[in-house]
Parts: C-alpha cells; structure tokens; sequence
C-alpha cells in the first residue's frame, strides 16, 4: 500500500486519519467518511481504485471541483475523466467506452447523469468496482446543502448491483450520516469519523450585553495586531465595524473590485482586520490567520465550526472567540422563516404558477419575483418568495427553463488576465463564474460570446439560479450580459399535478430541525465541558476523555499548582528545550510540538519533520498535552516567541540554563502525566540527538534536495544555518527573559 502511495502520488507516508480509511476501502467494506477539509479526502478512495482492477465511479456536485481533480490526476499521468455538460457529446462517449473497456481507472460525474436512461444502461453492462459519493451531506434533507438529485443514487445502486459504496463528506452529524446510510439503502456502511480535534485552537465564548460591549471587546482583542476575521450575520454589521474599527469591510452587497480590493488587502497585509458575512473564506488560503471572532451566533454548528476552522491552519496556535448577546438567536430564527415559508404561501405560489403558465404557448412564467408576490394574498410574501420558489424547485415541482436553444451573449470588455488574478481563488459565487468563464472562453469574450445559462452551468459549476443571479449583479459594472429571455422563465416539472403535492409534514420537520441546529448552538455557548470535546462529539468523533486544554473552559478549569516538576517531567522538558535550542527559533509551537506528538499533518510532512530523530516520542502524551508542555515552558520564560514576522518560538537564556542542569523547572498542571517509559524514551533521544552515532553523522554528509513530503532524506540539522543565540539573541534575551538564574 505504500509503496502503491510513492507509485501514484510520490508521497512516502500517509496524513493523519487517511491510512485507515484506505485500508478499510481496499477491505471491500461500505463506508461514511467525515474528514474535515484538508485531511487529505479524495486520496482516500483514489488509491484504492488505482490499486485495484476495474474502474470507479465519483458522483460530484461541483463541475468545477470535478475538473479540478481530474486535471491533477492527469498531471500525476493517472487516467481519470469527467462527463458533464461542459464536454463535448463525442468526448463524453469516448470516456464512458474507455470506463466500460477498462481503459479509465477513475470517471466523475455529476449526479443529474443519472436521470439519463443510456448512462444507467452503461452502468447495468460494466458496473463501477466502487461507487463514491463526495460531498455526501447533499444526499440527506437534513443536511446544509440537500439536492434532489442525490435521491436517486439508492435506485441506481441498488438497480446496478454496485459491489462496493463509500460516501465521503467534511459535515456530517449523527443523523446526517444515518440519512445518509438509509437514502444509499446500504445499512452495512460503517461510519469513520476523524481529523475534528484541533488543540492548536483557543475556542472562547464572551457573554456580551449589547453591541456596544461588543465592540469593546474586539478593540481589546484587537491591541495585539495579527490576522483576524470577524464574521456577523449581516451586510448592516460589517459596515458599521468597518466604520467603528476601521477595518476592512466584505460582503456580497459591496462592488467587485471593492471585493477584490479586500481580499488582496487581506492576504498582502502582515496584519490585516476584516469584517465579512459567511461570504468570505471559501477559496481563501491564507494559513496564518490568528483570530477568528463571532459577532454574532451563526445558525448552526456546522457553519461555526467551518468558519472559526480558518484559524490557525498553519499548525500555529489561534484564538476562536464567539461574541454571545441573546437577541442574536433572533436574527438566526428570522433566516430559518425566510428558508423555510409556510405552506399556505407555496400552496398559493404554485396555483398562481399553475394558471399563468396555461396562459402562455409554451407554458413557461415570465414574472420577476416581485410581480408574483404582488398577486399573492399571503401578508409579506416578498419576503418569503424568493425562499417559496426554491423549495418548489428543489422539490422538482418547478424548473427554471434554460434550454440550450435560449442562448444570450456574454461580453467582458476588461484586461482578462487582470480579471482572472483577481478573481483566482474564486471565494464567490461571482470569483468563481468570472474565473472559470476567461478561462474556458478566453479572448473571444472581448468581442462577446453567445452562450447559454445552462452552458455557463457547466462551465462554473453553480445552479441556474445562481448564474443568473451573478449575471444580473455585474451586468453594466464587470461584464455586459444579453439574456434569452426578459426574465428567467419557470414551467411545470408535473403538468398533471393540478393541486401542490408536497409531504408539508416533512418540511415542518426540515424547520423543527433547523431551529433545533440553532438550539445545539446555544448549547455549544452554554457547555461547562471543553468546547472542542463538545464540537467533536456534536460530529460523532468519539474522544473519550480528551480535552484541547486550550478552550475558556479547559483554562478556567485547570489546576494552576505552580509546582516544581518531578524527574520524569523534567526530562521530557529537557528533550522539548533541546529540539526548540536545535530548531533555532524557525518554527512555531504548533510544528515543532505536533512533529513531537507524531502528527502527520501536512506542515510536518512538508518540513520533514517526520524524518526528525525526535518525531512521535511523545506521541503517548497527545499532541494536546504536549501543547500543555510548551504553554508552561513559556510562562516561567524558558522559550519566547521571537520577534520575526511570524510566531516561532526559540529558546531563552533561562532555557538554556534549565537544559544545562542550572535552573528550576516548575509546571502548572497535576502531576502524573509522563510515565516513566515515557521519560526514558526522552532520555534516550536527547541523548542521541546530542551525541548521535557516527554512522548517523556520515549519513549526514553530501545530502542534497529540498525538504518536502516524499523527498526521501532524513531530517539534517547540519541544514540549519549556525547558531544565533548569542550573537543575535542578547537583546531578545534580555527583554523576554531577563538575567540567568
């Protein structure tokens, strides 16, 4: 198996969680996959397809993410192909022959392919020896982003007789994952959820009053400058902070280039403030952000876990802090009425849909939203429209008509190359068609295009309703956009259905449960318990005893002893100081203490840590305890950040002398926590770090190469430059430390 992983993807070890879930998949075994984004999903279930005979089948969502995937898979020389819209009627024949000969080892799709009669037939001839579902949340009603379309993957499978079925996701709770099991019809699916502890994050509740007391708080958290987002439920909240703090201001309501004027100021600036709706973050790659604030309660969460999960992705320590005030639920609650109208409104909608449109040749409605509200008797049905047509669509009640023959005419009249850096990351719903369309289209979008929503679809990968949505937004400002139709059109899905026929029992349900996500947030506020165990066990990641010791309530709770440290700790100090003196303040606490916990996280494996004579010795303790470790060395002064840009830490004089045998070692926490094997597998690397073998020490010799995952050579300290400490560090000494005891 690894030598299959070098073979493929040239990596020569496995990131934290992903060996187990290969093996299970390779064991033939059905399983619910939940790994937070990062982990390293997608491997998962590619190398057991390489590695065995036949071909699989991925069912994605995203076109785009579809051809993201497939474009790296090809780069590494693997044959893979993905049949949507986007690709030509020849190409998408070729691809599905090559699947059914054995040509292909991996074929995506997206999960509308299988309303298609021919492609169920080609599934019945040569069925997939693995089917996987990505983003597997969309299958279940209760999760955050359901489509209907997913519903139909039990039928299939159950109609192909697929061998094997594996659904992966990066949310899912407990019932979540068990919709999704029941929609697969496969109950053999074993659940394996992981990757959700994350103790280099300070998970924090503040109880606030009113707004005011709010922004007292943030100016308090602000003095020490750093990389911060503030997340608030509204366009009102961001404004009002950006003119408060003077702080940059994010959200859908604001122009393009103000958009990407923010997101380039946020990812140049050493340390940049920007306030934002949930708007902002996807496709953002910055890895060092310290701090995350709530203003106010997100609705679910699933939604605060992805948002304050931006903290700290680099391994380095970060704060999550949520303002808390109670008549924030309210705003929450108002948004789940506005998802989830009530019955007499779409009762009322559809009849109006089902008379207009036997008013027209072709059935289709031509009316804006507005005029529709209009014609309805229901009080304040312009605020519930917009949420009322898309229950009805989501439901295949109603379809909004973009025919291939309704084709408009797109023209881009900017520096596209501009316009592509700009909009790269693709954080939004706009970055992402913007990008994606100057890339597919390329020059000829100057002079102007003709093409279709539903080709503009497939090119982006967002739904009808959101290319239209886009196109209106930057019509006169970014582009110039010729529509087919005034305005979008909507015909029938079931010209019989004469009267609604919805189970309304089920969508008060689906708003019952809503509301109760909102519920688990105020628990999550109101928890005596650690607030990552809470969030971990909320996703069903099963952690025992564990604690992050980071969070408000690990602190509070923590036995502050301020004792002195028994021999077994004080070897284990010892070993940590002389890693930290050899390491010469280049790293963080979050890769130099994970490398000594043993993680595989892809900051350890790109700096080799892995190969370091210290990785995994203190493995026994947790990557938590060891945290602990550094928290309390750093109190007493033995290490200190350094004053370079980013957060490394280094060791001090006072380190120096504790690792000579001439200082005092005290700790904070109860006593107990280094075993004495554990000390003595200390010992024994601080010995052979400091007086390693010969053989060790000519193997050092002549090594060439960079430092990244798979690289094939150990960890040299010989690399590092000459020590520093006291030719540059008298000063950051003295004012960290103080004088030697």
């Amino acid at each position: 198996m690894h030598a299959a992983l070098q073979r493929f993807f040239g990596f020569t070890s496995f990131l934290d969680g992903q060996e187990a879930v290969v093996r299970g998949v390779l064991a033939r075994r059905d399983l619910c996959v939940v790994m937070p984004t990062g982990a390293g999903k997608s491997l998962c279930y590619q190398l057991p397809i390489l590695m065995r005979p036949g071909y699989g089948l991925v069912v994605s969502p995203l076109i785009s993410l579809m051809k993201d995937q497939v474009d790296a898979l090809r780069q590494r020389g693997l044959s893979a192909a993905y049949v949507n819209s986007t690709v030509p009627l020849d190409e998408q024949g070729q691809s599905l022959r090559a699947a059914a000969d054995g040509a292909l080892k991996l074929l995506y799709v997206a999960p509308e392919r299988f309303r298609m009669p021919a492609f169920r037939r080609l599934l019945q001839e040569a069925p997939p020896n693995l089917l996987v579902v990505d983003e597997a949340h969309c299958i279940s009603q209760w999760g955050h982003d359901f489509r209907p379309d997913y519903e139909r993957l039990g039928e299939v499978i159950a109609e192909v007789q697929v061998p094997q079925v594996c659904a992966f996701t990066a949310t899912a709770t407990q019932r979540v994952r068990a919709d999704i099991v029941a929609s697969l019809g496969r109950p053999e699916m074993q659940p394996y959820v992981t990757g959700f502890q994350r103790p280099n994050l300070a998970f924090a509740v503040v109880e606030c009053l009113n707004a005011a007391q709010k922004q007292g708080v943030i100016q308090e958290l602000l003095k020490t400058p750093a990389p911060t987002i503030i997340y608030t439920a509204t366009r009102k909240a961001v404004d009002e902070l950006a003119d408060t703090l003077d702080c940059i201001p994010y959200h859908a309501g604001r122009k393009d280039v103000e958009r990407a004027s923010a997101q380039d100021r946020f990812m140049r600036d050493p340390s940049p403030v920007l306030a934002a709706t949930n708007a902002f973050g996807m496709g953002i790659d910055r890895k060092d952000v310290r701090r995350v604030i709530h203003y106010n309660i997100p609705g679910s969460l699933e939604a605060y876990y992805q948002e304050a999960g931006r903290a700290g992705r680099d391994g380095e320590p970060a704060e999550c802090t949520l303002l808390f005030c109670y008549p924030d639920r309210f705003i929450q609650e108002f948004l789940v009425e506005l998802n989830n109208p009530e019955e007499i409104l779409l009762r009322e909608l559809y009849e109006l849909l089902r008379v207009e449109s036997g008013k027209t040749l072709d059935g289709r409605v031509r009316l804006t939203q507005a005029q529709m509200a209009g014609r309805l008797l229901v009080p304040d049905a312009e605020k519930y429209i917009g949420g009322a047509v898309r229950v009805l669509e989501r439901h295949g009640c109603i379809e909004r008509d973009y025919s291939r023959r309704d084709v408009g005419r797109l023209l881009i009249p900017g520096d596209l190359k501009l316009l592509a850096r700009l909009h790269q990351t693709e954080e939004t719903q706009r970055s992402r068609l913007v990008n994606r369309a100057v890339r597919h289209y390329g020059q000829r979008l100057k002079s102007g295009v003709a093409c279709s929503v539903d080709e503009l679809c497939g090119i982006s990968g967002l739904r009808p309703d959101q290319v239209s949505r886009v196109l209106h937004a930057l019509h006169g400002e970014l582009l110039d956009w010729t529509p087919p139709h005034r305005n979008p059109a909507i015909r029938l899905s079931k010209l019989d259905m004469v009267e609604l026929n919805l189970d309304f029992d089920a969508l008060r349900t689906k708003r019952e449960f809503d509301l109760s996500r909102l519920d688990d947030m105020l628990k999550y506020v109101n928890t005596r318990e650690c607030r990552q165990r809470h969030i971990t066990a909320y996703f069903g990641q099963d952690v025992k005893d564990w604690r992050c010791e980071s969070c408000d309530r690990c602190r509070r709770t923590a036995a502050l002893l301020h004792r002195e440290a028994d021999p077994n700790e004080a070897d284990v100090a010892r070993l940590v100081l002389h890693v930290i003196m050899e390491l010469q303040g280049r790293y963080g606490r979050g890769r130099v203490s994970g490398m000594l916990a043993g993680l595989r996280k892809p900051e350890i494996l790109e700096a080799d840590f892995h190969r370091h004579p210290a990785f995994c010795v203190l493995a026994e303790l947790g990557h938590n305890q060891v945290l602990r470790f550094f928290d309390d060395l750093e109190k007493v002064g033995l290490i200190a950040k350094t004053d370079s840009e980013y957060p490394c830490i280094d060791i001090t004089r006072t380190g120096l002398a504790v690792l000579d045998g001439r200082g005092r070692l005290q700790f904070g926490f109860p006593p107990g926590l280094v075993s004495p094997s554990l000390a003595e597998s200390a010992r024994a690397c601080l010995e052979e770090m400091r007086h390693p073998s010969p053989k060790k020490r000519r193997g050092r010799k002549g090594r060439k190469g960079g430092r990244k995952r798979g690289s094939g050579r150990a960890f040299d300290p010989d690399d590092l430059p000459p020590p520093r400490y006291l030719a540059t560090n008298r000063e950051f000494w003295r004012r960290r430390a103080g004088p030697t005891p």
